[in-house]
């Protein structure tokens, strides 16, 4: 895994949340505002969880991703 500060993340959620809200009109041909709301809204509760455990512990969690 990896540590990334919760301010990093904040700062890249706007971009992400443009590429998600993309790839939901362009590959998922998801409804414009029901989709993408539930697309994007993922990456919003994961920022604001990362900055909860970051706040708390005064470190930034490691984040492990697998496919």
């Amino acid at each position: 895994g990896v540590a990334i500060p919760a301010a990093t993340l904040r700062e890249r959620l706007p971009e992400t949340l443009r590429l998600a809200e993309e790839r939901e009109r362009t590959v998922y041909r998801n409804d414009p505002k029901l989709g993408i709301h539930r697309a994007t809204k993922q990456y919003r509760d994961f920022v604001k969880l990362c900055e909860g455990i970051e706040a708390k512990t005064g470190t930034p969690p490691t984040i492990i991703a697998s496919w």
